[in-house]
């Protein structure tokens, strides 16, 4: 999201985990705000070995298993991650919900935003498991470009401003 806000492919970022680059790796200057934070659980699915075992999860047992992550799509800034346990056997996938998939089918573990997730707990087809790293979150940001003057920029800003909006994008 970062990446694609600071080399010009974007104008404003919804969702910019976490603090942006160090201003002296841009080309562009950027403003951001906070939206809230969005709380991650451990996450696998019912027939998922993981499953079994008794909590909070040992690191070092959840390591053994596949973890599911979202690529970083990064051009030019480094890549980040969020909510890596530090698995050797990793399946990249491109979206959070194609995670959120591949995770219900069993795939792999990982963390989710339990918010998106509440549904399919309710429903069976997945399982919040404690770990002993506890429970995680990230912090999302708006960002945009300090040259994007547009209208729809200016009504995006306003939008986001709201707490509806930022709950929704929250939850």
């Amino acid at each position: 999201t970062w990446d694609a806000l600071l080399t010009g492919r974007a104008d404003l970022a919804v969702g910019a985990s976490e603090e942006g680059p160090a201003p002296h790796r841009l080309s562009v200057g950027y403003r951001s705000e906070p939206l809230g934070a969005v709380d991650l659980v451990f996450a696998v699915a019912p027939f998922h070995p993981l499953a079994l075992l008794p909590s909070p999860l040992d690191t070092a047992e959840i390591r053994r298993h596949r973890q599911v992550v979202v690529g970083d799509t990064s051009r030019q800034l480094a890549p980040r991650t969020t909510g890596f346990t530090g698995a050797i056997d990793v399946l990249t996938v491109p979206t959070m919900a194609a995670k959120f998939d591949a995770q219900r089918a069993g795939l792999g573990c990982g963390y989710l935003p339990r918010g998106r997730i509440a549904d399919a707990v309710a429903r069976g087809e997945l399982l919040i498991r404690e770990t002993d790293q506890g429970e995680r979150s990230s912090a999302l940001n708006a960002a945009w470009r300090q040259d994007a003057r547009g209208k729809a920029a200016a009504w995006w800003l306003e939008k986001l401003r709201t707490p509806a909006t930022r709950a929704a994008l929250t939850a």
